[in-house]
């Protein structure tokens, strides 16, 4: 797609009326030149929630260029397919986990596709670190086909250890064998958020599944664990737990319309 065609389409009151809520983006020749022209264009989109950017191009200079200008109002990213590398899971740590005067000044994407891409145990370190942040906003985060590996699984196990926000992960497809699931036990152990992991097509056991699983789902509701610290009785009251693998219930749907712009060739 040619910076001409980007600035035509983004021209009038379509941004900055607020009209724009999602644009649709994937299969497009973006490339680190015309993200530039793009982000430019997005600066004036000062109500998108949902960008789809998948297939796009970006690599890691292409991202680069793109995170300072992408509205504060973004909720939805997808980034899948994009030839991005260990630098450009950094800039996504620095983009949503940017803090100034001790106040959250970041992105605050709640959904965050990074499948199909090139990230290493090097880029989960980096993904871990922003996990860890307690201002990090994202609650549902997929990082399948990438090259995580046991290491890498690691790192993000050890940032699942005090997140309170992720509630859905996906790593299918990340050469993960028994040492990495069982390094992630040790994080879904003490995370009391994370609702839904999906591990599958991986080199994992039976056994190690059967650890993750069941640490997964053997953790207390947070409203449970703070009505056992605060309580003085000493009487036993019965408490029901909640199945924590099972799937979140779905979020009530904005009655709004929203307008949608899609270059799918579909």
């Amino acid at each position: 797609m040619s910076q001409f065609v980007l600035e035509s389409l983004f021209e009038g009151p379509l941004c900055s009326s607020g009209v724009l809520r999602s644009l649709d983006l994937r299969g497009q020749t973006l490339g680190s030149y015309a993200s530039k022209a793009l982000a430019i264009a997005l600066a004036g989109c000062i109500a998108l929630e949902d960008l789809d950017l998948s297939d796009t191009r970006l690599g890691d200079a292409g991202l680069a260029a793109l995170l300072p200008a992408l509205p504060p109002t973004l909720r939805t990213l997808n980034l899948a397919h994009n030839g991005l590398t260990d630098g450009g899971a950094r800039a996504l740590r620095i983009a949503l986990g940017e803090t100034r005067a001790g106040v959250s000044a970041g992105l605050m994407v709640r959904a965050l596709d990074l499948s199909w891409n090139a990230v290493s145990s090097s880029g989960a370190r980096a993904l871990g670190g922003l996990l860890a942040s307690p201002d990090c906003p994202i609650e549902t985060l997929s990082l399948d086909w990438n090259a995580l590996r046991d290491r890498g699984v690691k790192e993000l196990g050890e940032a699942l250890k005090t997140n309170t926000r992720l509630k859905r992960l996906s790593i299918r497809y990340n050469g993960i064998k028994d040492a990495g699931a069982n390094g992630l036990c040790a994080g879904l152990r003490q995370n009391r958020a994370l609702e839904e992991l999906d591990l599958s097509d991986n080199g994992v056991t039976p056994a190690a599944e059967r650890k993750w699983r069941a640490a997964l789902a053997n953790k207390p509701p947070v409203e449970a664990a703070a009505e056992a610290d605060t309580s003085g009785s000493a009487e036993h009251r019965a408490t029901d737990v909640p199945d924590r693998a099972t799937a979140a219930a779905h979020s009530a749907e904005d009655d709004e319309e929203v307008d949608e712009i899609s270059l799918d060739e579909d």
